[in-house]
């Protein structure tokens, strides 16, 4: 019984005696080509890791490239009063008031202090959109300017200023401006808000000059 188990097991074996010698070889031939397919798989694997490191590289540098050439834009607009500078200055800064006569800002709400974050809403009715400035400058009687952004830095950057300046004996010089900087400007033409601008300086020299509003 323990033979004819024996001589079994034999004749079951993957190598048996009689085909030993070439058994062997196949074993190692597929022990071999297993290792030369790893080895290809993982050439394969950091090919594969390396172009798509290049190809992540040249993307990251192309976004820095877009964002440094991204263009910049300036608005300016000025108008003469027959109203002192402080005049203007206070009907500039009372926005609570601005409902009453600006065309263009329907209301600024928050303090108008370096640092402060204002709510911005411009327009009026199903038009009004509402931005988040901060505050840069206040220079009672001289300058007031905010900075704001759409979403991510250098994709449409704006900074806005008032500046308030004595013309002769009790005029005023009033300008307003605005500089952007962002990849949008590409696509985004600034010179259709000079209208809106113009508007809320005729608006702002009919009340500073305007006996009733005194």
């Amino acid at each position: 019984m323990v033979g004819t188990t024996i001589a079994s097991q034999k004749r079951n074996s993957p190598c048996s005696v009689a085909h030993g010698i070439n058994c062997r070889k196949k074993v190692l031939s597929d022990e071999a080509e297993s290792r030369l397919r790893y080895s290809r798989s993982r050439r394969l694997s950091a090919a594969r890791m390396k172009i798509t490191g290049i190809v992540l590289i040249a993307i990251v540098g192309l976004v820095g490239i877009t964002f440094l050439l991204a263009p910049r834009r300036v608005i300016v607009t000025s108008i003469e009063m027959a109203a002192t500078p402080e005049r203007v200055w206070s009907i500039l800064t009372d926005t609570k008031r601005y409902s009453e006569w600006n065309p263009e800002i329907a209301a600024l709400n928050g303090q108008l202090v370096p640092g402060a974050v204002l709510e911005n809403r411009q327009g009026y009715g199903d038009q009004q959109q509402v931005f988040w400035p901060t505050v840069r400058v206040v220079e009672p009687n001289r300058e007031l300017r905010w900075a704001g952004r759409i979403w991510v830095p250098w994709l449409f950057d704006v900074e806005h200023y008032f500046l308030v300046r004595p013309a002769g004996e009790k005029g005023t010089l009033f300008t307003q401006g605005e500089s952007f900087h962002g990849i949008a400007l590409w696509l985004f033409d600034v010179n259709h808000l000079v209208p809106g601008f113009n508007a809320m300086n005729a608006a702002l020299k009919s009340r500073a000059e305007s006996a009733s509003t005194q």
